[in-house]
């Protein structure tokens, strides 16, 4: 039997599994879901394990030529 690694789940918690969207993160093992990150953050991509990973959104961009 295989687990769901971190940054993964199914609906059982064991493989074949998926990786966490966007925007969630999932930090234990044989996970049956993904966490959504709070209000205002974001993760950089697919599969993210770690909140630590997660990273507030720039509230403003000030592009200079």
């Amino acid at each position: 039997i295989s687990f769901c690694r971190a940054g993964q789940f199914s609906k059982t918690g064991l493989e074949p599994c998926q990786v966490c969207p966007k925007d969630t993160t999932q930090s234990k093992v044989g996970a049956t879901f993904c966490d959504k990150c709070s209000a205002g953050k974001i993760t950089l991509g697919a599969g993210t394990a770690l909140p630590a990973l997660v990273h507030g959104y720039a509230t403003e961009v000030v592009i200079s030529f």
